[in-house]
């Protein structure tokens, strides 16, 4: 079965209003993967160049945020492990979520 070989996750939008819309495409896990390792080695090289510097500072109230490179880039790390997780198991619905109006199916296949 390709599915085994190449996980795919399936989203799938449909609105039911005057007009009905639906959307439904794949997202190779593979290309997310690939995705994300690529986006790592160009912070990593970012990095590099802007040693200590931070990117930019989020304000809220007294609170600052300070976003760097090397903060993007564990995020980054842990949407990686979270995908080579995805891809473990079998065919399963991440997400399914129905109202008069609107369904949203997120498939694992």
């Amino acid at each position: 079965m390709w599915s085994k070989i190449y996980p795919v996750m399936w989203i799938s939008v449909k609105v039911k209003e005057k007009r009905a819309f639906s959307i439904s495409f794949p997202i190779p896990l593979s290309l997310l993967d690939e995705l994300i390792d690529s986006t790592v080695d160009l912070l990593s090289v970012i990095k590099l160049f802007t040693p200590n510097a931070p990117v930019s500072k989020i304000t809220s109230g007294e609170k600052k945020y300070v976003f760097t490179p090397e903060a993007l880039k564990v995020f980054l790390e842990a949407v990686h492990t979270i995908i080579h997780s995805l891809k473990k198991d079998g065919s399963y619905d991440l997400v399914d979520v129905a109202t008069n109006e609107v369904q949203v199916l997120v498939k694992i296949l």
